[in-house]
């Protein structure tokens, strides 16, 4: 950001809260998504999100504003982010860990998927061995920052590619890691892409939906369920 492009996206944010402020179904405001700043530059990633979630609570004052951690949204950001001195922040993570494993497929690695070599979970994935407990264990970081701020802690994105074998058990495992923690979480993504999608067979390619609900589906589901309010 420079000024001049600071001040638009303060302006933007201002406008979106004055103009959406009025109806009950916007549930909050996500006003940065996966920064990743390297080094030094004018107006930082978190302090221009400051200014943004200011000028949003000057025309919204109670609801909720996401704030993004540094390096596209990673667990490792929160070891140096800062809290911002306003109410009802959310502070935001994205969960992908090992990228080998959940975008196994994605760009470059297709290759390897289409020679049939598939890394599987739980188990080694690269240099590694992944389960329950590293997967924690790669959220220490949040964990403290949670701890330490009495900070609330949004899980904005978490998938894993739908032909990674034993994707069903790490959405299990994360989204059970989540709940323990009580953290908000939401899936990525619905119908952005088949490739991430829940209602795709968990095979490559199979390009058309699956004509019974996937394993992947039935667990997120089954979590749905659990925060399920009939209020």
């Amino acid at each position: 950001f420079d000024q001049k492009l600071l001040d638009a996206y303060v302006r933007i944010w201002r406008k979106i809260a004055r103009r959406l402020k009025q109806y009950p179904a916007v549930y909050g405001y996500s006003v940065m998504n996966e920064p990743t700043q390297i080094g030094e530059v004018p107006y930082n990633y978190l302090y221009c999100q400051y200014l943004a979630a200011k000028a949003i609570r000057e025309e919204d004052p109670e609801r909720m504003i996401y704030v993004a951690a540094n390096d596209w949204d990673s667990a490792h950001a929160f070891s140096y982010l800062k809290p911002l001195p306003l109410k009802n922040i959310v502070y935001e993570v994205h969960m992908y860990i090992p990228y080998e494993y959940t975008h196994q497929g994605v760009g470059d690695s297709i290759a390897r998927i289409k020679e049939g070599k598939f890394f599987s979970y739980p188990g080694k994935i690269g240099d590694s061995v992944y389960n329950r407990d590293v997967l924690k264990k790669q959220l220490d970081a949040v964990v403290r920052f949670q701890k330490k701020y009495g900070a609330r802690i949004y899980c904005g994105e978490f998938s894993v590619i739908r032909w990674a074998p034993g994707g069903a058990q790490y959405l299990d495992d994360l989204c059970s890691i989540f709940e323990e923690l009580g953290w908000d979480w939401a899936y990525h993504c619905y119908r952005e892409w088949l490739n991430w999608s829940l209602e795709y067979p968990s095979a490559y390619p199979a390009p058309d939906p699956a004509e019974k609900p996937t394993d992947r589906m039935k667990v997120i589901q089954r979590y749905f369920q659990k925060n399920r309010s009939d209020s």
